[in-house]
């Protein structure tokens, strides 16, 4: 392997590596209402109240998915917070809410993969006589 290629692999690393140190900063310091404000900038933009359903489009997929990754964030934000000696927090309860986040992120990115797709195959063709 020459030097040049092995200088761009630890470069591409060290990038890596610095990006995600600052995500996980700027996660670990988010507050609860800062969290709250993103499900609703999200709801605005698949164009729905947060009590109305989302439309099935891809937009409205793609919004879902970044909806489950606040959920996501949300138990991970009640677990870092939670008060030493206070027991409160059933931990099936985050199981399931983790669970369930993720799956309902991979079925998005799965609808999203399989929505082009759906869409060129169900193109009619009219059989030439």
């Amino acid at each position: 392997m020459s030097f040049l290629l092995q200088l761009a692999i630890v470069a591409a690393l060290a990038m890596y590596f610095a990006y995600m140190r600052i995500y996980l900063r700027r996660r670990n310091l988010q507050h609860w209402k800062s969290l709250l404000t993103q499900v609703r900038s999200l709801s605005s933009k698949a164009g729905a109240n947060p009590s109305e359903d989302i439309k099935l489009n891809p937009r409205g997929i793609w919004v879902l998915s970044q909806k489950a990754r606040v959920v996501l964030e949300m138990a991970d934000y009640a677990v870092r917070h939670l008060a030493p000696g206070y027991n409160s927090l059933d931990p099936r309860l985050l199981v399931t809410l983790r669970r369930d986040a993720m799956r309902l992120r991979i079925t998005a990115v799965s609808a999203l993969v399989k929505f082009p797709l759906r869409k060129l195959f169900s193109t009619k063709v009219k059989p030439v006589l």
